[in-house]
């Protein structure tokens, strides 16, 4: 049986400084990031081992990647989509992802 590159998972929108900037993420649930990590083994990442996706909240929609992060994976979440949203840190979000081929 082939996994199902389509996810859903609730986590808590996260703020961090960066330089002058403060950058909001998600980092998916660990038995998430295994499931997706067992379906894309042995293909080819972009950088720093990024996955393409389509992520969904709410009603916002858009195309972004997913990083490596500590035996998981994080979903940037922009200006936008914190907008559309009302996303503030520490606000729990329901997220769908789609690898992309």
């Amino acid at each position: 049986m082939i996994p199902d590159p389509h996810y859903r998972f609730t986590a808590k929108a996260q703020a961090f400084q960066h330089g002058k900037g403060t950058y909001y993420w998600v980092i998916l649930p660990v038995k998430t990031a295994t499931a997706i990590t067992a379906f894309v083994e042995g293909k080819k990442r972009g950088g720093w081992g990024s996955l393409r996706v389509h992520a969904c909240i709410g009603k916002t929609r858009w195309k972004s990647s997913i990083f490596p992060w500590n035996g998981s994976y994080f979903l940037l979440l922009n200006a936008a989509v914190r907008k559309a949203e009302a996303i503030t840190d520490g606000t729990r979000v329901t997220a769908e992802i789609t690898l992309m081929a």
